[in-house]
């Protein structure tokens, strides 16, 4: 499928615009804004803005997994597009698409990772949110939410668009930038997660700004995936997916995650004060170091999986 990157200070992917890297036995990579976790040494773009009747692909056209999407910024990222990496109508699972941005994240439509062939031992694949706050909610719109918590798109806003930041004439200030936490959608995740594909919602980027947010992940809206009965989502046969919360800092749990759909198996894994992740530094301790690990799990609400399995942990 080959290889794709789209990279610069400030990186748009406009309406109309195809980036294909779909392959007959596999499909390829799309890197816009950066790489994977914003790591390797890609340029990493300030902001990423990915229009919605915009078009990232990398399918296995026959036979082959599906390939591999990341759409990154180190300031804020707008993830609006249609991205789709898909495996072999043959043969083969879904791809590995990341959604983040390093101080604030805006998407509204999950990725299409699905294996279509049918054949048990095909998964679908793996999609990854990464900013430094998230909030699962019940409706992530920028018109129901506070003017604060949102961006203007910058193509639509003539203020954006032709302001001095986004012609090149100066640089974005990143301490400046919006660090509220990302408002993911709860439908959005149980949609995905239906399909067959793996989520990780994930705080990793927490502390790599001094003064930055914490690294919490908290759950206000149920994540429901309901039984077949006409009007739900439709789940294929013998479909097994994974919702991993992998927080720096606190995890708090204040609606269910519930699996009632008979052809699902849900697997929850609620991972706090993850020592793998960075933390915000402490003012008391020297700059370079982060502040002691203590982030808390707190499970407010059921947990209901249809057979999968659950990892509670935290300090």
């Amino acid at each position: 499928g080959g290889r794709i990157e789209v990279l610069g200070d400030y990186v748009e992917i406009q309406a109309g615009a195809l980036l294909d890297a779909s392959g007959r036995n596999g499909g390829g990579t799309i890197l816009v804004g950066g790489d994977e976790g914003g790591g390797g040494e890609l340029r990493r773009s300030r902001a990423t803005y990915v229009d919605r009747d915009a078009v990232l692909r990398a399918d296995a056209l026959d036979k082959g997994d599906g390939g591999r999407i990341v759409v990154w910024s180190d300031g804020t990222t707008q993830a609006y597009g249609q991205i789709v990496a898909r495996g072999g109508m043959n043969g083969g699972s879904g791809g590995f698409a990341e959604t983040s941005g390093k101080l604030w994240l805006d998407v509204d439509r999950a990725p299409d990772l699905r294996a279509r062939s049918g054949r048990w031992e095909d998964r679908g694949g793996h999609w990854l949110i990464d900013p430094q706050n998230i909030e699962v909610v019940d409706d992530a719109r920028c018109e129901d939410r506070p003017a604060e918590d949102c961006l203007d798109d910058p193509l639509t806003d003539p203020d954006i668009r032709d302001s001095p930041i986004f012609t090149g004439l100066i640089r974005p200030n990143l301490d400046n930038m919006v660090t509220s936490p990302a408002l993911i959608t709860a439908d959005l995740i149980a949609g995905a997660l239906a399909d067959g594909i793996d989520i990780t919602l994930s705080t990793q980027t927490a502390g790599v700004v001094p003064g930055g947010e914490d690294g919490n992940i908290t759950v206000t809206t149920g994540i429901v995936v309901n039984a077949n009965d006409g009007n739900e989502v439709n789940v294929e046969k013998d479909t097994r997916s994974r919702l991993t919360l992998l927080a720096a800092n606190d995890i708090v749990l204040d609606a269910e995650i519930r699996n009632s759909n008979d052809d699902l198996t849900l697997d929850v894994d609620l991972i706090a004060n993850d020592l793998t992740q960075a933390q915000s530094p402490d003012d008391d301790l020297p700059e370079e170091a982060n502040r002691p690990f203590e982030g808390h799990l707190q499970v407010n609400a059921n947990i209901t999986t249809g057979g999968g399995g659950v990892l509670l942990a935290g300090a």
